[in-house]
Order: structure tokens, then sequence, then C-alpha cells
């Protein structure tokens, strides 16, 4: 069995209530056998935070189209989906 992940870093700074942050981003399979989409989105948007800063965040990750993201998507050869997370700084 092989095994590569891709990790995204990024900064975003949310002082007020009610913002939106949203970004894309690509999966390509360039490789020579079908792959996976796996999302584990507590540790993908969250690591890092203290637990004061998790309960005021609301997030999603879903498809360009909106479609949900399963546990583990089929990823086929030269296949691309585009993925979409949006972050929202809850109001109170």
């Amino acid at each position: 069995s092989y095994k590569e992940t891709t990790t995204l870093n990024w900064a975003v700074s949310m002082d007020t209530p009610g913002q939106v942050y949203e970004f894309t981003v690509d999966a390509v399979n360039e490789g020579s056998i079908d792959a996976m989409i796996a999302t584990e989105t507590e540790n993908l948007i969250t690591q890092g935070l203290t637990a004061n800063q998790k309960k005021y965040l609301d997030y999603t990750v879903t498809y360009i189209n909106g479609a949900a993201v399963e546990k583990i998507d089929k990823l086929a050869t030269g296949e691309t989906k585009t993925l979409k997370v949006k972050l929202e700084f809850e109001k109170l």
C-alpha cells in the first residue's frame, strides 16, 4: 500500500464575527494508479487553534459544485477534483 499526503498551510486573520474566508484547491492524480481523496476535516482546519478559537469557527470542505466530500473518495488516474474550503467566524 502506498500513501502520499499533501499539506497546505495558510494564515487567515478574522477578527470580526461574520467574516468569511474561502479558497479552492485542485486535487490532481498524476500517478499511474487510482488514488483516494481522504479528508480529516477536524485536523485539516483546526490544527494549531486553541479551544476558545475553535468554538467560534465554522467550516466546510466540499467539492467546487457543493457536493460533500466523503471520508474517502476515488480520484482516478489523470483526474482532477477541485475542493472548496470555507471558514466563517461565527456570529455571536
